[in-house]
């Protein structure tokens, strides 16, 4: 059995074609800290399983997008991890560079200690360049990435590598080749980042206006779905919050 890869990672690769095909008229702008809606969120999706079948039932509601708020949030959090690196990666190069070396060095010598135990093939590191350059570390990490977690099953605690190295080694991999980018002044993948940010970050504030929408439904009679659901901009005020929540309203989903 493979490790199973990074969550977020995961739900962010599954979803990109829904991600994709939002337009750019119904970008919604993003003026709040991710992790805080994230959280706000989290917080609020913890009653969806007590209420899903009701709101299954509920006409002409858009349950399939409500039953994917959550991964949606996790693919909000990963792609915000590298719209933030993206912007802050030419000053953060030699940082993730010195923790990139090092993961690696660890990595490597779990692996030698493995293939001793006859536990990894003794070429899998045949492949790896050890030198220095950004680019170069990051290919490592990939590679050594993909080592352990293919033979995950059979390796795991055998060594000291832990699941969470292993994802970090691929995040660092692709956190490297964004920040050689920036080095060079490639802003093509900057720019592509921040769009796929924003898309995300409208797909998830419609999923949970959706969900708001339906829950402050089924609650009325108990007026308690503003404490169940909550504003996602509550005690922020100001402008711009109007048009953030309109789908908010809380009439009948019919």
């Amino acid at each position: 059995m493979l490790l199973a890869p990074d969550p977020q990672a995961a739900a962010y690769e599954r979803l990109l074609p829904r991600i994709l095909a939002v337009p750019k008229h119904r970008l919604r702008p993003l003026n709040v800290d991710v992790s805080t809606i994230a959280s706000r969120i989290y917080g609020a999706v913890r009653h969806f399983p007590t209420f899903a079948e009701t709101l299954a039932k509920l006409p002409d509601y858009r349950y399939d997008v409500v039953a994917e708020l959550r991964n949606l949030v996790g693919a909000l959090l990963y792609v915000d991890s590298a719209y933030r690196t993206a912007y802050a990666a030419v000053g953060a190069l030699p940082e993730l560079l010195a923790r990139a070396m090092q993961l690696r060095e660890i990595l490597i010598v779990d692996a030698r200690t493995l293939i001793a135990r006859k536990l990894l093939h003794p070429d899998c590191l045949d492949n790896l360049t050890g030198r220095t350059g950004g680019v170069r570390v990051g290919g490592d990490l990939a590679v050594l990435g993909a080592i352990f977690a293919n033979d995950w099953e059979r390796i795991q605690g055998r060594s000291g590598t832990t699941k969470e190295e292993i994802h970090e080694a691929n995040r660092l991999s692709s956190q490297l080749s964004i920040a050689v980018a920036e080095k060079m002044n490639a802003d093509r993948p900057r720019q592509a980042i921040g769009e796929r940010r924003l898309q995300t970050f409208t797909l998830v504030v419609d999923a949970y206006n959706e969900y708001r929408r339906g829950m402050h439904f089924l609650r009325a009679p108990h007026g308690d779905g503003e404490r169940l659901v909550p504003s996602l901009w509550k005690g922020r005020g100001g402008r711009g919050k109007k048009a953030a929540e309109t789908p908010e309203q809380t009439g009948d989903p019919r």
